[in-house]
């Protein structure tokens, strides 16, 4: 919600600057259903089934017209943690993963494997993860998590300083987490972590 949120103020914002768009401003890639990761992101290289030119193939996600260089977008790349699953290339190379990863978070350029230069310079990029819910549901006795919307209302039995102690220790739990996951040279390149209960 809060991408959409992001992408529809840009679209508003380029509307009332008179700029018009036949996208919206907002690249989504769902991780939980996405095979060979690399390859939707970059594409098929040749001489390989699915190159460009050939019977059967599939535009890259990373794409000139979908990252246009003069126009502020926002990629989602929503639960990151599967594009390091089976069937995924997770090795620190070029075509793997973690290099297209990497380039984007780093150089914000990347050069599909259709042979065009991809400029995300403006771009966003928001990843998310589940990675820590299990372990916070596991070790939080009492399970208040939707939000905590209730903790200090009706039928909420703590303090400020309890939920505050509470949203450290979440945060902890999660740090540690995704830590043991990603590997560092990926989360190095991250702005700012931020956990929603």
């Amino acid at each position: 919600q809060l991408v959409l949120a992001l992408a529809e103020f840009i679209a508003m914002r380029e509307k009332r600057m008179g700029l018009q768009f036949k996208k919206p401003p907002l690249v989504s890639v769902d991780f939980s259903n996405l095979k060979f990761a690399s390859s939707k992101l970059m594409g098929v290289g040749f001489p390989y089934v699915g190159s460009k030119g050939t019977k059967g193939a599939e535009k890259p996600i990373l794409r000139t017209d979908n990252f246009p260089k003069n126009r502020l977008i926002v990629c989602l790349l929503d639960e990151l943690e599967k594009a390091f699953g089976r069937d995924n290339t997770t090795e620190d190379e070029p075509g793997g993963i973690m290099g297209v990863l990497v380039s984007i978070l780093d150089k914000g350029l990347v050069e599909n494997h259709w042979g065009e230069s991809v400029n995300l310079g403006r771009t966003i990029v928001v990843p998310t993860s589940n990675i820590g819910s299990k372990e916070i549901m596991g070790t939080i006795k009492d399970k208040r998590i939707g939000f905590l919307r209730d903790i200090r209302g009706e039928g909420g039995h703590l303090t400020d300083e309890q939920v505050s102690e509470l949203n450290e220790h979440i945060y902890n739990v999660v740090k540690t987490e995704y830590e043991k996951f990603f590997p560092p040279e990926l989360i190095n390149r991250f702005g700012d972590i931020i956990v929603f209960r």
